[in-house]
């Protein structure tokens, strides 16, 4: 039986640590090809070794959100790599801050579903649908 997530690209906001790579490391085993994206390369290149090993596809960016050249420059990276973007997991924040913003592609409302069980418990999680000519603006 084919994951339910083949053929599926992901951009992971914040996946260095916490929800973030929980989030990319459950996308992965679900079968989608995961870009994870932070400014912690080590900690990246660490969670994308332990996705590969177990058989999923992952891509290490290490690159700051807040710096809008180095975000554009992100997801043309993880595009190019994958050959399209279907999913944006925007979850970068600082610590303190809450919150997590799903924003997938029309046909992928279980993967957002999914996401807000993940954060159960937290005060703002938000959904939204976009088109994939949107994903630059959404970071």
């Amino acid at each position: 039986m084919e994951p339910p997530l083949a053929d599926t690209a992901v951009l992971v906001t914040g996946a260095s640590s916490g929800i973030g790579a929980a989030a990319a490391r459950r996308l992965a085993q679900d079968g989608a090809a995961v870009a994870l994206m932070a400014r912690r390369r080590d900690r990246l290149q660490a969670l994308a070794a332990s996705i590969e090993n177990a058989g999923g596809t992952a891509l290490a960016i290490e690159a700051d959100i807040t710096d809008r050249t180095q975000a554009e420059a992100a997801v043309q990276q993880a595009a190019g790599q994958f050959g399209r973007l279907d999913i944006l997991v925007n979850n970068a924040g600082r610590p303190g801050q809450a919150g997590l913003v799903v924003e997938a592609e029309e046909g992928f409302p279980a993967v957002a579903q999914f996401l807000k069980r993940l954060v159960q418990g937290r005060d703002a999680v938000e959904s939204d649908q976009f088109g994939l000519g949107r994903i630059r603006s959404a970071l």
